[in-house]
């Protein structure tokens, strides 16, 4: 845990929160006065009306009712700085949780499950409650989330990640960057907006053609209406005249309905999310960075500039909004034509800035996720920036740990996979931390290969496709076994290793096998893992065992260089009578020597007999 990190996030909670609860108190202070004001304003005018204050009873009520309206704008600004001030407490208490491992969520509507055949997600809690997705994410829009999840699902290139680890450093100590940032993003409201419907309408458009014939018909039209409605009864022509204008303006508009709606509906129900991105994009392009890719993404955002046009189409899609009233829809909107004119305001729009609409957003997703790599580098500044490289095949860590686990908690050993088509072969007794181990190493590869930093005093590693075989689950609907289903994961990370062959150029594969064929008699166990392990060793592969099968162990003599036994073990202790055992998750060379499985069932109650 980052002292600073802890510090500056207890202090911005401390004083968002006060700064929400004074401009709580305020606005609270100017809405007693509205209504004071605008009561006093109209007793005044039915006194100036009814009663005996004349003209000075109106001027009055006027000057009330203007210091109500100055009131109303103060009341709504100082309710926008109280959100934000919330938003910057909220996200304070955000980094504490995560500082504090409280960072586990239940996943939201828009956080859709990864598929069981992922070579690694489930195994190593990528996605989900508490995974590092949870563990590491700061951002705010459905886009930005998306982008940081794909970047733990599908390991980059060593350029790509050298290139989001010069983004993340220059924005580590850009606290206040984002804070405003995540702030801004926050204002509008929780579950981000989908905004493919829009995306899609942006990029094709609607067919409708915003000529200027078409765009001075649908002024005009509801302007001769209008005029024929207020001032008809003062011209030399029938009074209901208006009545055959509206019916004009009605068949026409009916003409372009069919073009118009597209992007309607499209633009329906946004405006709160464009105003979110407005001012997010505001805020990138009020920076300035030092990595060259950084400042490349901002200079993107800033043609136009991203802000001002998505600010302007959050305007003309708030208009689109207002027929959501009913009387508005049925009786004013087809006066003033109203769809029309909407449509036409966002095929300009389109016209002008819809082509940069997708890559503006593709550059906000992407800093966003750079921000929360950022701010992984930030609370946790003793975790290391991997080295990655795509030449060699090999991993070694010094201090590895889990990332999972709290600082308090975690234990950390040094591992080392020696090139291609080596295996460790780790042992031990049950809750020693075998499968830990393996999670760490797995956890580990995916945060450098996404371009995290690592829980390791440091780490380099290649940049592998990481398959890992430990969660395996049976399925009755489909009838298949337990055991079954273990054999189609090790055969999916068999054609994997496969594939990997250099002369096919794939990548090569990190594997992760946990408690390997343990659904089937010792004998069986031991000659198909003798056999998978044989397997993977002559491919590039590299990777880690876990096992009971203390037998396997003679494979370090029979592949010399291939395979390296490592174990841990535990310690049994006696107090008042009790054996209590503990562990030191340490790991040692070797085979282990020791088992519990029967001393664990004694110690739970169990009546078992303990060979001498």
């Amino acid at each position: 845990m980052s002292p600073d990190a802890a510090e500056w996030y207890a202090r911005r909670r401390a004083e968002a929160g006060a700064e929400a609860e004074r401009l709580a108190a305020r606005a609270a202070t100017v809405s007693l006065g509205r209504v004071i004001t605008f009561v006093l304003a109209v007793a005044l005018g039915l006194g100036a009306r009814f009663a005996s204050l004349g003209r000075a009873g109106y001027v009055a009520a006027a000057l009330l009712l203007a210091a109500f309206l100055v009131l109303l704008v103060l009341h709504d600004r100082l309710l926008e700085r109280q959100r934000r001030a919330e938003g910057s407490r909220a996200w304070a208490e955000e980094g504490i949780a995560r500082l504090e491992g409280r960072f586990a969520r239940d996943p939201l509507p828009s956080e859709r499950p990864v598929d069981d055949d992922h070579p690694y997600a489930n195994d190593l809690d990528v996605i989900g409650r508490g995974g590092l997705l949870q563990s590491i994410d700061t951002t705010r829009t459905l886009g930005g989330r998306s982008v940081l999840a794909e970047w733990l699902l599908a390991p980059a290139a060593a350029a790509e990640v050298n290139l989001r680890q010069a983004c993340a450093k220059d924005l580590a100590p850009r606290v206040e960057l984002r804070e405003a940032l995540a702030v801004e993003g926050a204002i509008v409201a929780e579950e981000p907006p989908e905004l493919a419907p829009l995306l899609r309408w942006a990029e094709s458009g609607s067919g409708l053609r915003a000529t200027p014939g078409l765009r001075l018909l649908a002024l005009l039209l509801p302007a001769i209406t209008l005029g024929l409605l207020i001032f008809g009864g003062a011209l030399p022509i029938p009074r209901a005249t208006w009545l055959g204008t509206l019916v004009v303006q009605i068949l026409f508009g009916a003409r372009y309905r069919a073009v118009v709606a597209p992007a309607i509906v499209a633009a329906s129900e946004h405006s709160g999310g464009l105003s979110r991105f407005a001012r997010m994009f505001g805020v990138i392009e009020a920076a300035r960075f030092d990595a060259p890719a950084l400042e490349e993404l901002r200079a993107g955002v800033a043609r136009g500039p991203a802000s001002l046009e998505i600010a302007r189409l959050g305007r003309i899609v708030s208009f689109v909004e207002a027929r959501r009233n009913e009387v508005f829809k049925l009786f004013i909107g087809p006066a003033l034509l109203w769809d029309l004119n909407c449509a036409l305001a966002l095929e300009r729009w389109r016209e002008r800035a819809g082509k940069y609409f997708e890559a503006h957003l593709r550059a906000l997703h992407r800093f966003e996720a750079l921000g929360a790599l950022a701010a992984r580098a930030y609370e946790r500044p003793s975790d290391a920036w991997p080295e990655v490289t795509d030449d060699e095949v090999s991993f070694g860590a010094k201090g590895l740990g889990h990332p999972l686990i709290s600082f308090a908690k975690v234990v950390r050993n040094d591992v080392a996979l020696d090139g291609a088509g080596f295996v460790l072969l780790v042992t031990g007794s049950n809750m020693s931390g075998k499968s830990t181990l393996l999670r760490a190493v797995g956890t580990n590869v995916v945060l450098a290969l996404a371009g995290a930093p690592v829980r390791a005093a440091s780490l380099r590693t290649t940049t592998f496709a990481v398959w890992t075989s430990m969660r395996v689950r049976d399925s009755l609907s489909e009838g298949v076994s337990h055991f079954l289903a273990e054999l189609k994961r090790l055969k999916a990370v068999a054609d994997a290793a496969d594939a990997a062959d250099p002369l096919r150029a794939g990548r090569p594969v990190l594997f992760l096998l946990d408690e390997i064929l343990h659904g089937t008699n010792s004998r069986e166990r031991h000659l198909g893992a003798r056999g998978i392990v044989r397997k993977l060793v002559t491919r590039r592969a590299c990777g880690a065992i876990s096992t009971h099968d203390l037998a396997l162990g003679a494979l370090e003599a029979e592949l010399p260089g291939k395979v390296r036994n490592v174990h841990f073990r535990e310690q049994v202790e006696t107090v008042d009578g009790k054996e209590t055992m503990t562990f030191d998750y340490q790991l040692r060379e070797g085979v282990v020597t020791s088992s519990n499985a029967l001393r664990l069932m004694k110690i739970v109650g169990l009546d078992v007999e303990l060979p001498e």
